[in-house]
């Protein structure tokens, strides 16, 4: 796919001189006139307000940072086709996490730099001074003949000019920050670092295998400096502390490598109980179950070393219960909140042909809020509070209805742009639900709980043809004998949150007409709450 402005074209029926070739010089062309235009708005596939690139292909959104009032996130990028290759960071800006607003890429892959073969995942630091540094995957394939053990090694970068709200240019620096060193992880598994603050060090936690085992790793580095200098360079001085948590006895569902790990404080919302929430992606995707995963437990910062609670250790639990939708996550600790904000990529599941034909491939998932329960066992989650400003027209409200009255008022709602809030609460009901995206018998996605077995599902007849499962499900517990369910519809994609602690993301590619909206149960269930909100699209 082509990605610029053509102007004058010319075709010859010979080989040109290199003269000739030369001797017109080529103007150059501002960015503003070679940007790619939203023009994806009339997809009904597309998401309108879940972030993204305008076009193309973009993988894990990363680095997520808060600088003079302004969040920034960062992602994989292809800004020429739907497909994993030629990879910079694409670069997304907003005031509230919701309102993302795509830029120019951050840092594009360069033959003279430390990162000449594609900028893979990341994280995000502020500096003594509180100057943002980025810590990127430089991807390098002749790392051989520059005496590196692997094609994986984390670089550095800075704002070229801090007065810019949004930090348009990026200075590479010209070493390594971190190079992978025998014996730290396994050899040619070293990316995905992840950088937070403990007191007066730095750590960054970098995604790697098991020397002692077969399974998954994640190694920690301290530095007890991190400056960015007048000179361009910065001072900082990256400790190996070992691995900060390996599993004995792995199963092989955990993977080999433990990608994109997240190890972060959180605190339930009185700030009475501080606990540590550490996340991993088990790779790779073709053998290990490649969800999110977390584990809440102690960590020390003197040793380096995260011990989980009894309950995880071997068995630690999902985040997000749908089929590899919601995947590759980045979070840090949101200055203004102090809770944790979780972003990933929700990957559109088709095949390389249909992204193609499209014009993009995957998006940003909804900002996420996490923290911890009151007991300091587990964690609570729910989208981010900013995401109401898009509502616009209420199609449906109401409280202390019956099955029928709810679906009496909502009947005639219809639209692939939805908030959908309700409180459920069956009396003799033994399994119910609400049926999303409708239109007949072979266009059908639903929620369900089943009071009996304790769990909640998602099921889709209408999935793209590179799905890999229609039916998902996690064990789940009512609180206080209801379910209350919050649920956004963008296009194909619907993310639902389960009593603030579960999660099922789906993609649904059904027709233009399916969407319809209702509430279903076996037997009688009250309806505590119910609205229903047109969404605004954020492009």
């Amino acid at each position: 796919m082509f990605s610029g402005m053509m102007d004058e074209l010319k075709l010859y029926n010979r080989a040109l001189s290199e003269d000739e070739i030369t001797a017109k010089e080529a103007p150059e062309i501002a960015f503003e006139d070679i940007w790619l235009e939203n023009i994806l708005t009339q997809d009904i596939y597309k998401t309108q307000y879940h972030g993204g690139p305008y076009q193309h292909w973009m993988n894990e959104p990363h680095a997520p940072l808060c600088y003079n009032g302004m969040y920034h996130l960062f992602y994989q990028n292809n800004i020429v086709g739907t497909y994993w290759r030629n990879i910079c960071w694409g670069h997304l800006v907003s005031e509230d996490m919701v309102n993302w607003k795509p830029v120019k890429e951050a840092i594009t892959p360069t033959e003279d730099s430390v990162v000449p073969d594609g900028v893979w995942s990341g994280g995000a630091a502020l500096d003594v001074n509180g100057i943002p540094v980025l810590f990127f995957t430089a991807g390098n394939d002749s790392f051989a003949k520059d005496g590196l053990i692997s094609n994986q090694n984390i670089g550095a970068a800075y704002p070229a000019d801090l007065s810019d709200p949004e930090l348009t240019d990026w200075v590479i620096c010209d070493e390594l920050a971190v190079r992978q060193e025998d014996g730290q992880g396994r050899a040619g598994e070293f990316r995905d670092p992840h950088i937070w603050k403990e007191g007066d060090a730095w750590c960054m936690l970098i995604c790697s295998g098991s020397v002692q085992t077969n399974g998954g790793s994640a190694i920690l580095y301290e530095t007890k400096t991190l400056e960015v200098k007048e000179d361009g360079t910065i001072d900082m001085d990256w400790q190996y502390m070992g691995p900060v948590y390996e599993m004995k006895d792995q199963p092989v569902t955990y993977g080999t490598s433990w990608e994109l790990p997240i190890l972060l404080p959180v605190s339930n919302e009185a700030g009475t109980v501080t606990r540590y929430a550490f996340f991993i992606s088990p790779a790779p995707a073709g053998t290990a179950d490649n969800k999110v995963f977390y584990f809440i437990g102690d960590f020390d910062v003197d040793t380096g070393k995260f011990t989980p609670d009894k309950q995880y250790d071997h068995k630690p639990s999902l985040l997000d219960y749908g089929s590899n939708v919601f995947t590759g996550p980045s979070a840090f600790i949101d200055p203004q909140s102090r809770k944790i904000c979780m972003f990933s990529i929700m990957q559109d599941q088709r095949n390389g042909a249909e992204e193609g034909g499209a014009g993009w491939a995957h998006c940003v998932g909804l900002t996420r809020n996490l923290w911890l329960n009151d007991a300091g066992t587990d964690l609570k989650m729910s989208p981010a509070e900013s995401l109401h400003t898009l509502e616009r027209d209420v199609l449906a409200e109401g409280k202390k209805l019956t099955l029928e009255q709810a679906n009496e008022k909502l009947g005639s709602v219809k639209g692939d742009l939805l908030y959908i809030r309700a409180v459920l609460a069956p009396e003799n009901a033994e399994a119910f639900g609400i049926e999303l995206k409708t239109g007949g018998d072979q266009d059908r996605s639903w929620y369900s709980y089943n009071l009996k077995e304790g769990k909640i599902t998602g099921d889709t007849k209408n999935k793209g043809s590179e799905a890999s499962t229609n039916h998902v499900s996690g064990d789940f517990s009512l609180e206080d004998g209801k379910l209350s369910m919050e649920i956004y519809v963008d296009r194909s994609l619907v993310e639902a949150y389960f009593n603030d602690e579960k999660s099922i993301s789906m993609r649904v590619y059904s027709e233009f007409g399916s969407q319809g909206v209702q509430l279903f149960a076996d037997g009688d269930v009250n309806v505590d709450e119910l609205y229903v909100a047109e969404m605004n699209g954020i492009y």
